[in-house]
Protein backbone atom coordinates (compact mmCIF):
# COMPACT_ATOMS: atom_id res chain seq x y z
CA UNK A 1 0.00 0.00 0.00
CA UNK A 2 0.97 3.15 -0.89
CA UNK A 3 0.23 6.42 1.41
CA UNK A 4 -0.19 9.53 -0.58
CA UNK A 5 -1.92 11.04 1.73
CA UNK A 6 -3.41 11.17 5.40
CA UNK A 7 -7.03 12.11 6.25
CA UNK A 8 -5.84 14.69 7.20
CA UNK A 9 -4.11 16.53 4.50
CA UNK A 10 -6.70 15.44 2.10
CA UNK A 11 -9.73 16.81 4.39
CA UNK A 12 -7.83 19.66 4.62
CA UNK A 13 -7.33 20.81 1.00
CA UNK A 14 -11.42 19.96 1.07
CA UNK A 15 -12.37 22.07 3.57
CA UNK A 16 -12.50 25.70 1.68
CA UNK A 17 -14.02 24.06 -1.13
CA UNK A 18 -16.77 22.74 1.82
CA UNK A 19 -17.16 26.20 3.31
CA UNK A 20 -17.67 27.75 0.32
CA UNK A 21 -20.25 25.05 -0.62
CA UNK A 22 -21.68 25.25 2.47
CA UNK A 23 -21.97 28.99 2.07
CA UNK A 24 -23.68 29.06 -1.28
CA UNK A 25 -25.85 26.07 0.11
CA UNK A 26 -26.97 26.88 3.43
CA UNK A 27 -26.28 23.64 4.83
CA UNK A 28 -24.23 24.93 7.74
CA UNK A 29 -20.30 24.62 8.19
CA UNK A 30 -18.92 20.75 8.25
CA UNK A 31 -15.96 20.76 10.06
CA UNK A 32 -13.33 17.98 8.26
CA UNK A 33 -10.90 18.95 10.91
CA UNK A 34 -11.84 16.23 13.79
CA UNK A 35 -10.60 12.98 11.80
CA UNK A 36 -11.32 10.95 14.41
CA UNK A 37 -14.55 11.85 14.50
CA UNK A 38 -15.06 11.31 10.91
CA UNK A 39 -14.20 8.02 10.73
CA UNK A 40 -16.66 7.28 13.30
CA UNK A 41 -19.42 8.80 11.25
CA UNK A 42 -19.58 12.23 9.45
CA UNK A 43 -22.70 14.60 10.36
CA UNK A 44 -24.79 14.89 7.54
CA UNK A 45 -22.48 12.82 5.02
CA UNK A 46 -24.40 14.06 1.91
CA UNK A 47 -23.65 17.61 2.14
CA UNK A 48 -19.85 16.46 1.96
CA UNK A 49 -20.93 14.17 -1.20
CA UNK A 50 -23.11 16.48 -2.93
CA UNK A 51 -20.26 19.12 -2.42
CA UNK A 52 -18.23 16.82 -4.42
CA UNK A 53 -20.59 15.76 -6.91
CA UNK A 54 -20.55 19.93 -7.68
CA UNK A 55 -16.42 19.74 -7.57
CA UNK A 56 -16.53 16.69 -9.79
CA UNK A 57 -18.81 18.71 -12.12
CA UNK A 58 -16.76 21.80 -12.09
CA UNK A 59 -13.61 19.79 -13.14
CA UNK A 60 -12.41 21.03 -10.05
CA UNK A 61 -12.00 17.70 -7.98
CA UNK A 62 -9.36 15.92 -10.23
CA UNK A 63 -7.49 19.09 -9.74
CA UNK A 64 -7.68 19.00 -5.93
CA UNK A 65 -6.99 15.32 -6.01
CA UNK A 66 -4.09 15.46 -8.05
CA UNK A 67 -2.67 17.87 -4.90
CA UNK A 68 -2.79 15.15 -2.53
CA UNK A 69 0.12 13.02 -4.86
CA UNK A 70 2.37 16.29 -3.68
CA UNK A 71 2.94 16.17 -0.45
CA UNK A 72 5.92 14.87 1.47
CA UNK A 73 6.55 11.53 3.34
CA UNK A 74 9.31 10.17 5.15
CA UNK A 75 11.21 7.47 4.10
CA UNK A 76 11.68 4.53 6.76
CA UNK A 77 14.72 3.98 5.34
CA UNK A 78 16.55 7.59 5.03
CA UNK A 79 15.92 10.84 6.57
CA UNK A 80 15.10 12.46 3.47
CA UNK A 81 11.13 13.23 2.20
CA UNK A 82 9.67 11.85 -0.97
CA UNK A 83 6.25 13.28 -2.60
CA UNK A 84 3.48 10.82 -2.69
CA UNK A 85 3.53 11.16 -6.55
CA UNK A 86 6.85 9.19 -6.50
CA UNK A 87 5.95 6.77 -4.20
CA UNK A 88 2.96 5.84 -6.30
CA UNK A 89 5.57 6.10 -9.35
CA UNK A 90 8.00 3.61 -7.74
CA UNK A 91 5.55 1.52 -6.58
CA UNK A 92 4.71 1.02 -10.24
CA UNK A 93 7.67 0.53 -11.56
CA UNK A 94 8.03 -2.07 -9.40
CA UNK A 95 5.10 -4.17 -9.94
CA UNK A 96 6.01 -3.69 -13.93
CA UNK A 97 9.42 -4.42 -13.16
CA UNK A 98 10.85 -7.72 -15.09
CA UNK A 99 10.74 -10.63 -13.59
CA UNK A 100 14.19 -12.38 -12.75
CA UNK A 101 15.36 -14.92 -14.97
CA UNK A 102 15.93 -17.36 -12.03
CA UNK A 103 13.40 -16.95 -9.35
CA UNK A 104 14.04 -18.65 -5.96
CA UNK A 105 11.93 -19.82 -3.36
CA UNK A 106 13.14 -18.13 -0.14
CA UNK A 107 10.43 -20.06 2.40
CA UNK A 108 7.85 -22.11 2.50
CA UNK A 109 4.38 -21.48 4.22
CA UNK A 110 2.17 -25.17 4.53
CA UNK A 111 -1.45 -24.74 6.04
CA UNK A 112 -2.95 -28.13 6.67
CA UNK A 113 -6.78 -27.60 7.09
CA UNK A 114 -7.86 -30.75 9.24
CA UNK A 115 -11.36 -32.03 8.75
CA UNK A 116 -12.65 -30.55 12.50
CA UNK A 117 -12.07 -26.89 10.55
CA UNK A 118 -8.81 -25.93 12.28
CA UNK A 119 -5.56 -25.46 10.39
CA UNK A 120 -2.01 -26.29 10.97
CA UNK A 121 0.21 -23.52 9.31
CA UNK A 122 3.80 -23.86 9.84
CA UNK A 123 6.79 -21.40 7.77
CA UNK A 124 9.70 -24.14 6.72
CA UNK A 125 12.31 -22.50 4.93
CA UNK A 126 13.75 -25.48 3.05
CA UNK A 127 12.16 -28.58 1.08
CA UNK A 128 13.10 -31.20 3.48
CA UNK A 129 11.73 -29.47 6.12
CA UNK A 130 8.09 -29.09 3.81
CA UNK A 131 8.46 -32.61 3.24
CA UNK A 132 8.61 -33.74 6.95
CA UNK A 133 5.85 -31.25 8.05
CA UNK A 134 3.05 -32.77 5.68
CA UNK A 135 4.59 -36.33 6.38
CA UNK A 136 3.87 -35.65 10.14
CA UNK A 137 0.13 -35.08 10.00
CA UNK A 138 -0.14 -37.04 7.06
CA UNK A 139 1.07 -39.94 8.75
CA UNK A 140 -0.07 -39.34 12.18
CA UNK A 141 -3.63 -38.72 13.42
CA UNK A 142 -2.15 -38.45 16.85
CA UNK A 143 0.48 -35.74 16.05
CA UNK A 144 -2.75 -33.62 14.93
CA UNK A 145 -4.65 -34.29 17.94
CA UNK A 146 -1.67 -33.20 19.91
CA UNK A 147 -1.27 -29.70 18.20
CA UNK A 148 -4.91 -28.90 17.76
CA UNK A 149 -6.52 -30.20 21.45
CA UNK A 150 -6.57 -27.16 23.48
CA UNK A 151 -4.15 -27.11 26.41
CA UNK A 152 -4.23 -24.99 29.89
CA UNK A 153 -1.69 -22.61 30.30
CA UNK A 154 0.49 -23.52 33.05
CA UNK A 155 2.21 -20.65 36.00
CA UNK A 156 5.84 -20.46 35.20
CA UNK A 157 8.36 -22.08 38.22
CA UNK A 158 9.91 -19.20 37.90
CA UNK A 159 8.80 -16.82 40.35
CA UNK A 160 10.63 -13.86 39.86
CA UNK A 161 8.75 -14.22 36.70
CA UNK A 162 5.37 -11.88 36.00
CA UNK A 163 3.10 -14.80 35.55
CA UNK A 164 -0.06 -13.72 33.27
CA UNK A 165 -2.90 -13.22 35.77
CA UNK A 166 -4.93 -15.34 33.40
CA UNK A 167 -6.76 -18.17 35.87
CA UNK A 168 -5.47 -21.84 35.44
CA UNK A 169 -8.41 -24.12 35.35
Amino acid sequence: MVLAATDEEVYGTLQPFVDQFAGEHNTGAINLGNIRAIRNRLPEPWHLANCVGVLQEKGSLAEIADTWLDFERQQPAAESTIRGRDLVREAIDELLAPLPEDPRIERFELSLQISTGNIIHKEVADVEDAIDFIRTYFADRQAILRTITPRQNRPSDDSSDNASDTPVE
